[in-house]
């Protein structure tokens, strides 16, 4: 018999044992014996295929995946994964099963990893170490190279990745159709899916995302919980309506780990019930209303418009925090300076060039002085703070054009800096009127000049967006 043979039958007979003890759990009785008389291993092979392809139609990927909850043997997985990734099977069930064994894998690496990287692969993206663990665990089994058009497909993950790291909230996440897209993107691959530098990103991928979504999910339940806590101890009672028919008593019942820790199946309709919730509580935000609740929710049309009213107001209260870290900052290193010298500043990549009269406005402490030149110098620095803030914002716009959704937030952004932008040069209109009439035309020419400079930014971010 030769060596691949012998390898196939270890790796049939381990999968095969994988397979039994799930069904045998499941139907709470054991598979019935299956021994062949024979003693042609050849034959014994053609048989072990019969049964897993049984046993493929018996075991979903589901149970499969709840499964691998159990902590299996990993000899035992990479035999079942290696399998899979010689079949290259197209089908969507052999595929998730592959999915799942490898993400498995790539979260627990084998004994002889050092902690060292092991803590590497429990935070950050090893995919090329996987890739070589994979291509070890083929016992150098040829693997034909995936078209060059399917090796791009696959880089459309990173893409996704960062739109995934971009999110802040578990309904950002399970309103951005991101876990339907990478369904699709790795039913794209077809058989290129099975190729292991394609299958060590995807594996990495999941790895990611699943810290993510755990992430996100705490801190949603966390805020749901604290909301139901709030709202009994201002005498709202566990029957009090929060949005619809959403209670009190809904948030109040929430067990984020619990909901963690069960199978895939009934997590689901938990994970959406949670989004539902959610969105209740940041409803009730957004209404600004007191806690204490009444019985009846208000109108549903009036409660979606203010829903999107809080989500606007909070863009803008994320970008006004961004434009008054970029002013502290340059601030900071203006002052740091010596005053004779013209500071050379970089921020995030960017050459800072500043005139003489904005340096001036970031050196100048008026304090809390509510006086005209305290407000003329406050205008210097936002106005350049924000000509900043859209250069920025337009670098990471443009480096995300050829991503099908990784550009929006961006685009949000700018939106918002726009808006910002525009009421910032209406409030510097009174300032130079007041400033003619005293006769200081050279903080006239001074502003104009820096006005000049939004104006561009502002320009080219309303090209790009139209655009679009």
């Amino acid at each position: 018999m030769s060596q691949d043979q012998l390898r196939e039958l270890r790796d049939l007979s381990a999968v095969h044992a994988f397979y039994v003890s799930m069904l045998e759990e499941l139907l709470g009785h054991p598979v019935p014996p299956h021994e062949s008389e024979t003693q042609d291993n050849a034959k014994l092979v053609v048989t072990l295929r019969h049964w897993l392809n049984l046993f493929d139609l018996a075991v979903t990927p589901a149970m499969v995946r709840d499964a691998l909850q159990r902590q299996p043997q990993r000899e035992a997985m990479e035999a079942f994964l290696r399998i899979y990734i010689l079949k290259a099977s197209p089908a969507a069930g052999n595929r998730d099963k592959a999915d799942f064994l490898a993400s498995y894998l790539y979260r627990n690496p084998p004994p002889g990893l050092d902690a060292k990287a092991s803590e590497q692969r429990t935070h950050g993206d090893c995919a090329q170490e996987f890739e070589k663990e994979l291509r070890i665990v083929l016992e150098d089994a040829e693997v034909p190279e995936p078209p060059p058009e399917q090796a791009r497909l696959a880089e459309e993950f990173d893409y996704v990745r960062q739109e995934v790291e971009d999110l802040r909230t578990f309904n950002q996440l399970t309103d951005s159709g991101v876990v339907q897209r990478v369904r699709g993107l790795k039913q794209k691959l077809g058989s290129a899916f099975y190729h292991p530098a394609i299958l060590a990103r995807v594996a990495s991928y999941n790895a990611f995302f699943g810290r993510r979504f755990d992430e996100l999910f705490r801190k949603a339940t966390g805020e749901i919980k604290r909301f139901a806590q709030q709202a009994q101890e201002e005498g709202a009672s566990v029957m009090s309506r929060v949005e619809g028919d959403v209670t009190v008593r809904h948030l109040a019942e929430v067990e984020a780990e619990r909901i963690l820790r069960q199978d895939y199946e009934h997590a689901q309709e938990h994970f959406r019930e949670v989004a539902k919730y959610k969105k209740a509580v940041d409803t009730r935000h957004a209404q600004r209303m007191p806690t204490g609740l009444v019985g009846a929710a208000p109108r549903a049309e009036r409660s979606e418009e203010t829903a999107v009213v809080g989500q606007a107001r909070a863009s803008m209260e994320m970008e006004e925090t961004r434009i008054r870290s970029v002013l502290e900052s340059l601030q900071n290193a203006i002052r740091a300076a010596a005053p004779e010298v013209a500071p050379s500043l970089v921020l995030r990549g960017i050459k800072v060039v500043l005139s003489p009269a904005e340096l001036e406005a970031f050196r100048s402490d008026y304090g809390t002085e509510k006086s005209f030149r305290a407000d003329f110098a406050q205008s210097f620095m936002r106005m350049v703070s924000l000509a900043l803030r859209i250069q920025d914002e337009m670098r990471d716009f443009n480096a995300k054009q050829q991503s099908e959704h990784l550009w929006k937030p961006h685009a949000e952004a700018l939106a918002c800096l726009l808006q910002a932008a525009g009421k910032t040069m209406e409030d510097v209109v009174p300032l130079l009127v007041t400033a003619q009439q005293r006769g200081l035309y050279d903080k006239v020419t001074a502003m104009n000049t820096t006005q000049t400079k939004l104006k561009a930014q502002m320009k080219d971010a309303q090209a790009a967006l139209g655009a679009k």
